[in-house]
């Protein structure tokens, strides 16, 4: 059964528009007037619906709520390109959460409004493309000690390049958090041994911030 993603779902026997989008797509796919679908929402909610052409549908049946679950992303703020690739595969990875932080290695050190609305326009893409009921919640930057008062849970764990034990077993509900260019400090590093996190390995050699991104979302869901 296909999936799209819809603003408001309404409850059963509901008309919705599907939107600009996902009307396009509809058209694009050739998918004829009766035909069922999945919608989802982005919050959670989910939907069968008959497609009625015209860019509208009939909410058949809602369907219980997507939970909101996932591995949350601390990430040290990159350059822009490298922070709009990481938050892509972190999205369509399933990453619950991601919480921006400005390192002390951080290039880029604070956000413009609208360069903060592209990152979130991304993240929705992200989803929609990859046909996630959750879109993840984006945090704004923020200093490292203000994100590790957000932590929760006991599964805590900081990518480090030099050393550290295997990642493969974050768990698909902890934290992990990865560093900007540069990586962390040693006084980062230890904040993070202070709140419980454990320095883990991502790779054998030493990889982009975006590249850790995948390869340590990539063992969560493993």
């Amino acid at each position: 059964m296909r999936r799209f993603a819809a603003d408001d779902l309404g409850e059963a026997g509901a008309e919705i528009s599907l939107g600009v989008d996902v009307a396009k797509h509809v058209r694009v796919v050739r998918l004829e007037a009766g035909t069922e679908v999945e919608l989802f929402d982005g919050r959670g909610g989910r939907a069968r619906a008959e497609l009625l052409g015209d860019g509208r549908a009939r909410i058949l049946e809602r369907l219980p709520d997507a939970p909101r679950t996932g591995p949350v992303l601390m990430l040290g703020l990159t350059k822009l390109p490298a922070c709009e690739l990481a938050l892509r595969v972190a999205t369509e990875l399933g990453a619950r959460d991601v919480h921006l932080v400005v390192a002390e290695r951080s290039v880029v050190r604070s956000l413009a409004p609208n360069k903060t609305a592209r990152l979130e326009r991304i993240v929705r893409e992200a989803a929609r493309q990859s046909e996630r009921a959750q879109v993840p919640d984006l945090y704004e930057p923020a200093p490292l000690p203000e994100v590790l008062d957000r932590c929760e849970g006991s599964a805590r764990m900081v990518a480090w390049a030099r050393a550290g034990d295997p990642v493969a077993a974050l768990a698909a509900e902890g934290w992990i958090a990865i560093g900007p260019e540069g990586g962390w400090t040693d006084e980062e590093l230890a904040r993070f041994d202070a709140a419980g996190f454990r320095r883990v390995a991502i790779a054998r050699h030493v990889v982009r911030a975006d590249t850790a991104v995948a390869a340590a979302l990539a063992l969560a869901i493993a």
